[in-house]
C-alpha cells in the first residue's frame, strides 16, 4: 500500500455505519482527515448517521489518513470513543469504513 504526502481530488473514502445509535440520546461520527505530520486537515460530521448508508467524501489535497470518533450520549453520560484504526488513503482509490457492532473502539485516539 502506498502512504500519501497528500490526496488528488480522486481520492476518496466511504464510511458505513451498520452499528447505529440505538439507545443514544445524541450520536454523531466525525471523520478528521489528517497530513502526514498528524495535523487535522478537514472534519466531516454525521449526526444520527443513516444505519447501513454508505457516505463518501473526497478528501481534502493534504490528507493522508482518516480517524474516527464516536460521539453520543445516553442521557446526562457522554461517550466519546475512536475506532482503533488509522485509514490510510490511497491516491485515486476509495479506502471503505464500515462501523460494525464487533469493530474496535477505546477512549484514546488512535
Amino acid at each position: 500500500m502506498a502512504t500519501l504526502a497528500g490526496c488528488k481530488k480522486d481520492t476518496t473514502y466511504s464510511f458505513t455505519d451498520n452499528f447505529g445509535g440505538d439507545g443514544f440520546t445524541e450520536y454523531s461520527i466525525l471523520l478528521s482527515e489528517h497530513d502526514g505530520s498528524g495535523s487535522k486537515v478537514h472534519t466531516e460530521m454525521l449526526d444520527w448517521p443513516e444505519k447501513g448508508k454508505k457516505y463518501v467524501y473526497t478528501a481534502s489535497e493534504h490528507s493522508d489518513k482518516v480517524k474516527v470518533k464516536i460521539q453520543a450520549k445516553i442521557g446526562s453520560t457522554d461517550y466519546i470513543k475512536w475506532i482503533q484504526q488509522v485509514f490510510y488513503l490511497e491516491e485515486g482509490k476509495n479506502i471503505d469504513i464500515t462501523l460494525e457492532g464487533t469493530t474496535v473502539v477505546g477512549g484514546k485516539e488512535p
